[in-house]
């Protein structure tokens, strides 16, 4: 009984995986992905939902097996303007005035895209007066319950991403449908978006060395910058706000990478009126190393 559980569900998932082929297929045909209007995206099922995550679930609720549907379309709204780049996404977990369990069940919805090796469709505006819209090829490799955050790393419909969460609960093995495969058993991308979301998840969303935790105001900087080993490691990142950041470009403070405290030039502003409000990052260490 299981065996055959198991076969259901693979078939379901490579159906899925032929449909959306399609889909992107139709798109490109009708002169997209980018510049196109939100009706045709409807047409072809790309997205038509208006809350930022377009599951379907009337086709893609059989796909999954917890009955939450596999997000098929992501609106990006770039209100947290770097979290967009050339080659990836953050995207951030919807919080709505609906009932909880629906959001709950659209952020499950994008957890299956990535469990199931199946593509996302990023939709972002463009255009005059932000009518139009620009699609991309995703694939969710990654998320972070704390930060309320997934990782989308940008690709082709070509490659059918393996599922990417360590999840002991799975209910079957990730479905490799007709195609290329990739020669590594999981697509990493050494990308910003990677790096910016493996900081934020390393440090929380929280100025190192002040107070200040509105996300549109903090931002990543890179302790050591390009040629380095360690470039895209988040070990390099650090999560400041505006102010701090731009702070730290112009040298107005440095950190002791022995001690881990800050340092200011004798010539430069004071702590006070840099309104640094904490004089070390061991704080950040500790938590980086909490499982």
């Amino acid at each position: 009984m299981a065996g055959t559980v198991l076969k259901s569900y693979e078939g379901a998932v490579a159906a899925e995986y032929r449909r959306r082929i399609k889909m992107w297929s139709r798109l490109r045909k009708a002169g997209g992905p980018l510049g196109v209007g939100a009706g045709l995206l409807r047409e072809l099922r790309i997205y038509g939902g208006g809350q930022g995550i377009w599951v379907d679930k009337g086709i893609s609720g059989s796909v999954s097996p917890d009955g939450s549907g596999v997000a098929v379309g992501l609106l990006h709204t770039g209100e947290y303007y770097n979290d967009l780049s050339a080659d990836g996404a953050i995207y951030r977990y919807r919080r709505t005035a609906r009932a909880v369990k629906r959001d709950l069940d659209e952020i499950s919805a994008v957890k299956n895209s990535g469990l199931l090796g199946l593509p996302v469709f990023v939709v972002t505006t463009a255009g005059p007066a932000r009518s139009l819209r620009d699609v991309r090829v995703g694939w969710v490799e990654d998320w972070d319950d704390a930060g309320m955050a997934f990782l989308v790393a940008f690709g082709t419909i070509r490659w059918p991403i393996p599922c990417v969460a360590q999840d002991p609960g799975r209910l079957f093995a990730p479905v490799e449908p007709p195609g290329d495969r990739l020669p590594e058993a999981r697509r990493r991308t050494s990308s910003e978006a990677r790096f910016r979301f493996g900081v934020f998840r390393r440090y929380g969303r929280q100025c190192a060395v002040c107070d200040m935790a509105v996300p549109e105001l903090l931002d990543i900087v890179r302790l050591k910058p390009r040629p380095s080993e360690i470039h895209d490691d988040p070990a390099n990142g650090l999560v400041l706000c505006a102010l701090h950041q731009r702070a730290y470009e112009l040298g107005l403070f440095t950190i002791d990478p022995f001690t881990l405290h800050i340092t200011i030039p004798s010539d430069g502003p004071s702590i006070a009126a840099l309104n640094i409000t904490r004089t070390g990052l061991n704080h950040l260490y500790r938590r980086s190393d909490t499982p």
